[in-house]
């Protein structure tokens, strides 16, 4: 090989028998000590965000693309794959339900494969254990499969065969801590031990689907504590008055007392009134309390965000053996058509488009809007994919049925179309990738691929295919 090219290759699953392409970038050899060791790609939208970060360099301008190989699997995939930790192999769910691991240095050898009885399609990217080489996998038979690279047959099967399935699990697996999360079509979510394959429903059934993957937010370290406003004799029916009402979150549990320790629990925070430092709750016992110098303390909870197909988005408590409903948006129901995508996370805010064409972003905390941009204003079609960008660069990009667009997140409270990319006319059926140095990599209807500028309506670069192909994933990377 010649030893002043590297190789990056570009993954896409497509909806035919011929699955896979990797592109090649020739670039001189002294650009070689700036690219990073290992990338990864362990789970849907590459980190636990969602946000569609690129761990490589995508490819600069002038870069020369094609395919290095392409590798013929039998059956069509469906879903964008996952690249295990280091690079070393790409791992893809067929439509005929075998889960294929590919050597990518050695060009897209078979280095092992897992076939499920049913064969029945895998609907989603799988999520990978670099640790234990392990890859979680669900499947459209309501099954959650475990497999480890080099055994033959899954290490385990959740529902356990013989035993009732779960609805079609169209949504990716998520980690929370040492247990998976899977979100099911019968409008449940279940948490399993990643060990073992033991499950337990913590939240449902909502008498709705989820498709999308689910979103798990950031556990705050401690709690919040305030002074009352006022002394409190006896608890009220829902609501207590603090000193700081801002310290504290919806769907945390709430203690009131001398000291944490001797505080009497109320129940869960429903809602937080900052204007009045008023904390609304649900009551779980009438008491009484000793008169005093009483405070409000509060236990916080790990927040799981996910949409489901009666248009409206759900936050939970992930962390508790049966899920508080923190919130839904929006409540009352109406307002938005059936999310396609999951939600990005970024800090405590969340953005996602629905299948109308508009997007929104919704405080993570308090499940209020802080902003949206409607179909009109976006102007890129219905069946918004899932948004991809970085927090420091308050851009976020956002494929449509015609087009791309850069929406500015510098005022949350005020997002803005910055740009609508022109330099190609056709859809864009896939969350988009960000990488470093303002460099942006995006699939098109029919299966051209390109390299952009995420600061100008310019590209670097672009690869299309001799004949069209139904790109149905994000094009992602690695780099050896």
């Amino acid at each position: 090989m010649d030893p002043t090219r590297t190789i990056k290759r570009w993954v896409m699953g497509k909806g035919a028998a011929r699955l896979l392409l990797f592109l090649v970038m020739l670039v001189a050899a002294p650009a070689l000590a700036g690219l990073s060791a290992t990338s990864g790609w362990p789970m849907m939208g590459g980190t636990a965000g969602h946000t569609g970060e690129a761990l490589g360099q995508i490819p600069g301008a002038g870069s020369v693309m094609g395919v290095e190989w392409s590798r013929q699997l039998g059956a069509a995939v469906s879903t964008t794959p996952a690249i295990s930790h280091g690079g070393a192999y790409l791992i893809i769910g067929t439509t005929d339900g075998r889960l294929v691991w590919l050597d990518i240095a050695a060009g897209g050898v078979i280095n092992h494969t897992v076939q499920i009885s049913t064969k029945t399609p895998f609907l989603n990217t799988p999520l990978v254990d670099h640790n234990n080489d392990m890859a979680y996998a669900g499947n459209a038979n309501g099954r959650l499969y475990a497999m480890q690279r080099g055994t033959a047959n899954p290490i385990w099967v959740a529902p356990a065969v013989g035993t009732a399935p779960w609805g079609p699990l169209a949504a990716a697996p998520i980690f929370i801590g040492d247990d998976i999360l899977v979100a099911s079509m019968d409008g449940c979510i279940y948490k399993v031990t990643a060990a073992t394959g033991a499950w337990t429903r913590i939240y449902g059934p909502i008498g709705a689907g989820i498709e999308a993957t689910p979103t798990l937010g950031v556990l705050k370290g401690v709690g919040a504590t305030s002074p009352l406003a006022a002394d409190m004799p006896t608890i009220g029916l829902s609501s207590a008055q603090v000193v700081n009402a801002s310290l504290f979150d919806p769907g945390d549990e709430l203690k009131i007392g001398p000291d944490a320790a001797t505080a009497l629990a109320v129940g869960y925070i429903t809602r937080v009134d900052t204007a009045t430092n008023t904390l609304y709750f649900s009551l779980k016992t009438t008491a009484t309390f000793v008169a005093g110098a009483n405070s409000a303390y509060s236990t916080p909870h790990q927040p799981l965000y996910f949409a489901a197909t009666n248009g409206r988005l759900y936050a939970i408590n992930a962390d508790e053996a049966t899920s508080h409903q923190r919130w839904i948006y929006p409540d009352p129901p109406g307002k938005l058509q059936a999310l396609p995508a999951a939600p990005l996370l970024t800090g405590s805010q969340l953005f996602f488009g629905d299948r109308g064409g508009s997007f929104y972003n919704v405080d993570g905390y308090s499940g209020k809007l802080v902003s949206k941009l409607d179909a009109v204003a976006l102007g890129i079609g219905g069946n918004l994919t899932s948004a991809a960008g970085k927090a420091a660069n308050s851009l976020l990009f956002v494929g449509g049925e015609n087009g791309l667009v850069a929406i500015s997140t510098l005022n949350p409270a005020a997002m803005s179309v910055q740009r609508k990319y022109t330099v190609f006319s056709t859809g864009v059926p896939a969350q988009p990738v960000v990488g470093a140095a303002s460099k942006l990599l995006v699939s098109t209807v029919g299966g051209a691929v390109y390299g952009l500028n995420q600061d100008a309506d310019t590209e670097m670069w672009h690869w299309t295919p001799a004949r069209s192909l139904a790109l149905t994933g994000s094009p992602i990377l690695s780099v050896i």
